[in-house]
C-alpha cells in the first residue's frame, strides 16, 4: 500500500505512557510526521511535557490517569496497567499502531482492523529484567512476597496478548532475537530515528567502544 492510501485510513495510535520526551516518544513523534496527526490512547499523559507533534494528535488517557499519584509514580500501577491497555474501544479503527515496551501491543482490536506493533522490547519487568527489578524495590518482605506472584500472572497475560498483532517491528536485531524466544513470533527490525547532526566522527579510529545509551 502506497504511503498516500495509507493516510486515508482511520488510523490510531497506541502508546505506554506520555510523561516525557525519551527513545520512545521520539520513535511515535517519527511516525506522527509522517502519517499526520491522529487519536493517541495511553495510560497517562502529562501533555505539558510533549513535543508540539505528539500534542497534535488527540491524546486518550485511560483511567489511570485520574488516580492520585499516577502522572508522578505511574509504575506504582503496573498491575493496573493490562486492564487499562485492554479498556479503549478501538473498534472504529482500520490500523492501530502500538509503540511499546511494556503493555502497549495488547491493546484489543477488532478483527478488520491490522495492529502493527513496534515493539521496543517484551515487558522487561516480567521477562529477563525481572530480578534487577525485583531487588531494586523496597519494603524487601513485602517486594519478595508479591512481586513473583504478580510477575506470574503478568507473563501469563503478556504471552495471552501475543497474537493480538497483526505484524512486529521492533528496534534491533538482540530484541528480534527476544521476540523469538519468548513470544515465537518474527520481527522485522527498523532502526529508530537517529539525530545524525548531533554526532560527529573524527578521521582517526582507536582501539575502545563507545556506547551511548538512557
Amino acid at each position: 500500500m502506497k504511503l498516500e492510501e495509507l493516510k486515508q485510513l482511520k488510523i490510531a495510535f497506541v502508546h505506554d505512557w506520555l510523561t516525557g520526551m525519551r527513545g520512545g516518544e521520539n520513535v511515535l513523534e517519527q511516525m506522527i510526521q509522517v502519517l499526520g496527526p491522529r487519536d493517541l490512547y495511553t495510560l497517562v499523559s502529562i501533555e505539558d511535557r510533549l513535543s508540539d507533534t505528539i500534542r497534535s494528535c488527540n491524546i486518550f488517557p485511560s483511567f489511570l490517569n485520574k488516580l492520585p499519584l499516577a502522572k508522578t509514580k505511574h509504575q506504582l500501577f503496573l498491575p493496573l496497567f493490562p486492564m487499562a491497555i485492554e479498556s479503549f474501544d478501538l473498534s472504529e479503527y482500520d490500523l492501530v499502531i502500538s509503540t511499546s515496551h511494556c503493555v502497549a501491543r495488547g491493546a484489543i482490536t477488532r478483527s478488520h482492523t491490522f495492529h502493527f506493533s513496534y515493539l521496543h522490547t517484551p515487558v522487561r519487568y516480567a521477562w529477563d529484567f525481572s530480578k534487577v527489578y525485583q531487588a531494586s524495590l523496597k519494603p524487601r518482605w513485602l517486594i519478595d512476597l508479591v512481586w513473583p506472584i504478580f510477575m506470574h500472572y503478568l507473563r501469563i497475560w503478556d504471552i495471552a496478548a501475543v497474537n493480538r498483532v497483526d505484524h512486529y517491528t521492533c528496534n534491533a536485531r538482540n530484541v528480534a532475537r527476544r521476540i523469538k524466544k519468548i513470544y515465537d513470533r518474527d520481527s522485522e527490525v527498523i532502526y529508530p530515528p537517529v539525530d545524525t547532526d548531533r554526532f560527529t566522527i573524527g578521521d582517526q579510529r582507536e582501539g575502545y567502544f563507545f556506547i551511548l545509551a538512557a
